[in-house]
């Protein structure tokens, strides 16, 4: 469920969050090459299930139905289990941080879907959970693995999973990218770095 969007919300705008609840965020919005005064904005969360937010100034706001944040509530959750070492660990580890980055659009950090106890050391000792986490960016990961001669697995919750499900999974995601979240419904409020990610917003003036 969403709310009209301001045309604030729509990346032309700068701001400032003022206050931060479990409920709602209070911000100032402000667009200088118009020369208008600021307004405030409450807007109230409806189903959040993320969030990650600061008193701040932000540069640009808006609310997106398919962006990288919300691939992790629509994709399918995958894990890499890898069955060989590496000789250079660190390399490998900065082409699939600068994958991660890439995918996310710096949203997200390798580290967030690394295995706990050291991917370093996963890739040393050659056995085990290198990374778990939505499909699209497993299978990426795959391919670099792939160019580095580390044997691997990619699987679900019960199984190996074939180039068959790999290609389900890819379509499903240009999907994403095309219509949006659509099963869960879900958005992300954008404010500048900081985000809010739920069902909907609702969106109204609020006194100075």
């Amino acid at each position: 469920m969403l709310d009209p969007v301001p045309p604030e919300f729509t990346g032309s705008a700068c701001g400032r969050i003022l206050k931060r609840r479990t409920t709602y965020v209070q911000v100032e919005m402000g667009v200088p090459q118009a020369n208008l005064p600021p307004r405030r904005y409450r807007i109230d969360y409806i189903r959040k299930r993320d969030l990650y937010l600061e008193d701040a100034a932000f540069q640009a706001a808006a609310v997106e139905g398919n962006h990288p944040l919300l691939l992790d509530y629509v994709e399918p959750s995958l894990a890499i289990y890898i069955n060989s070492v590496h000789a250079m660990p660190h390399r490998l580890l900065e082409e699939l941080t600068d994958l991660t980055d890439k995918h996310f659009n710096g949203f997200r950090s390798f580290w967030k879907y690394a295995n706990t106890l050291g991917a370093e050391a996963m890739l040393r000792c050659g056995h085990g959970l290198l990374l778990e986490g939505p499909a699209s960016l497993v299978w990426k990961a795959s391919d670099i693995l792939r160019t580095h001669a580390v044997r691997h697995g990619v699987w679900d919750q019960r199984q190996p999973l074939s180039d068959e499900r790999r290609a389900a999974h890819e379509a499903a995601h240009a999907a994403f990218l095309r219509e949006g979240a659509v099963d869960p419904k879900l958005f992300a409020l954008l404010l500048g770095r900081y985000y809010v990610i739920g069902d909907g917003f609702r969106f109204r003036e609020a006194d100075a």
